[in-house]
């Protein structure tokens, strides 16, 4: 629901600015050319801060720019955003830091439901360094950044799902059709 709700606040706007229904309707696919070349930024962003080689960031951007899974542009936007943002993490462990990696996976999570599986190795590193601020004696502190970044996560990954169940009473998951139907 994500890219929904940004294109349709992108049509608003639009409109706002005297643009027809055609027009607006049409336009959505800037939308798509500013994920990919976010994504394609992003992606850069991410090699440089790992250090590659001139060699690897020419075959890494090509890979990125003419993959066909480009096709999930937002998703894919978000992964790599959420992707830096633990590097960035890693470097400097700050709630700020820990903050955008909750943003943009929560974010990633409600528009489409892959960008989960960032939880994993996000999972490992948390707690590696979890085990590390264990042994020195500074536990409370991990517990409550971890809990502002569990709660912003899970609130931003499961709006739409609640969102549904409260509105329409709909239960999450893939629809089944009635016998009936």
């Amino acid at each position: 629901p994500f890219h929904h709700i940004l294109s349709c606040l992108f049509i608003d706007l639009q409109m706002l600015f005297g643009a027809g229904d055609r027009l607006a309707f049409e336009n959505i696919q800037a939308l798509t050319l500013l994920y990919s070349s976010l994504c394609l930024t992003v992606g850069y962003g991410v090699l440089k801060k790992m250090k590659c080689s001139d060699t690897c960031m020419v075959l890494a951007m090509a890979l990125l720019t003419f993959h066909p899974g480009m096709i999930y542009m937002l998703s894919t936007l978000l992964t790599f955003t959420c992707f830096y943002f633990a590097l960035c993490w890693i470097e400097h462990k700050s709630l700020k830091n820990l903050i955008l990696i909750a943003l943009s996976l929560g974010f990633g999570m409600i528009t489409k439901l892959n960008v989960a599986v960032m939880a994993f190795p996000l999972a490992a590193v948390f707690l590696m360094h979890f085990v590390k601020e264990c042994k020195a004696g500074r536990v409370w502190k991990s517990i409550r950044e971890f809990a502002i970044f569990g709660v912003l996560t899970a609130g931003i990954g499961l709006s739409w799902v609640i969102r549904n169940l409260v509105f329409y009473n709909t239960n999450p998951g893939v629809p089944i059709l009635p016998p009936e139907s």
